[in-house]
């Protein structure tokens, strides 16, 4: 079953979904660590909706044999997708910003974006590292 938050915008939207997501994580027996790494996505990607749309975003997650997570935004255009993170030695100007997506990439299993109801959706599976017995 997926479990979704929708999101105005806002300071507190993008606390407000990663709160949601430990919780749905933990009442999930999801393993502190994959709930870590579910937290970090839906942080980036609710993160990168708001800061390159006027809003608003819709998140829906479900725990099945790993983590899927799913963002939608009202922008239509397709992100290129980093494969790997970038290294930090390779950083002359430790300029904040520009690494999130990367990281998200490296979390997760499968990335991808396509385009959906007059935006995009971004979708993220993280592998599972323990046996989920409940499903959200």
């Amino acid at each position: 079953m997926w479990v979704s938050l929708s999101l105005a915008g806002g300071a507190s939207s993008v606390s407000e979904a990663r709160r949601s997501c430990l919780d749905l994580m933990h009442a999930g027996g999801v393993s502190d660590d994959d709930a870590s790494c579910a937290a970090i996505v839906v942080t980036e990607l609710v993160s990168n909706a708001f800061r390159h749309t006027a809003g608003p975003c819709v998140v829906h997650i479900k725990i099945e044999e790993g983590i899927r997570i799913q963002v939608w935004d009202s922008d239509p255009s397709i992100l290129e997708l980093p494969r790997k993170a970038m290294k930090v030695e390779s950083i002359d100007n430790l300029s904040c910003g520009g690494y999130g997506l990367g990281i998200v990439a490296e979390i997760s299993k499968e990335f991808r974006t396509y385009p959906a109801h007059s935006g995009k959706v971004v979708e993220v599976v993280i592998p599972a590292s323990g046996d989920y017995g409940l499903v959200a």
